[in-house]
């Protein structure tokens, strides 16, 4: 048929995209994706489940991704749409007042890390004339000399 896609499991891979849509690449080889609550690793689950972190028993799970509160470790799609992980938990995500890090930003505003941390509260973008490290801080999306500017000057 022409198909690049393995044909038979443990066939060989380079990647993913090498193996049917049921399986994945690993260590060279097509093996099947696990179901739930199987032991996984990252993208080694069927959909829509994902390879969820499980450090209290010392090893990784497939399941639905967790709603507000679950616990999660940071890696991607381990919480429900519209929620981040943050600090170990699925929180409301990007809004502004929410919690935020800089691996799940904000969907409105910036976010602001509490000193020496990586973990902080999404903000109103800043104003023109505010001072700013990057130009997502600012309304105009434009941080040039640390401080905001309006885009058309």
């Amino acid at each position: 048929n022409g198909s690049s896609v393995a044909s038979a499991l443990k066939s060989p891979c380079q990647q993913s995209s090498h193996c049917r849509s049921t399986e994945f690449c690993v260590a060279g080889k097509c093996v099947v994706r696990a179901g739930a609550g199987q032991a996984c690793e990252v993208g080694g689950c069927v959909a829509p489940l994902v390879c969820i972190d499980l450090p209290s028993q010392a090893k990784s799970v497939c399941a639905e991704p967790g709603g507000l509160g679950a616990p999660c470790s940071g890696a991607p799609g381990e919480c429900k749409m519209p929620y981040n992980c943050v600090q170990q938990k699925c929180a409301k995500a990007g809004l502004v007042g929410a919690p935020c890090s800089a691996a799940y930003g904000c969907l409105t505003g910036t976010c602001i890390a509490t000193q020496g941390s990586a973990v902080g509260t999404c903000v109103k973008r800043f104003s023109s004339g505010a001072s700013c490290t990057h130009n997502l801080e600012c309304a105009s999306l434009w941080c040039e000399a640390e401080q905001c500017v309006d885009a058309c000057r």
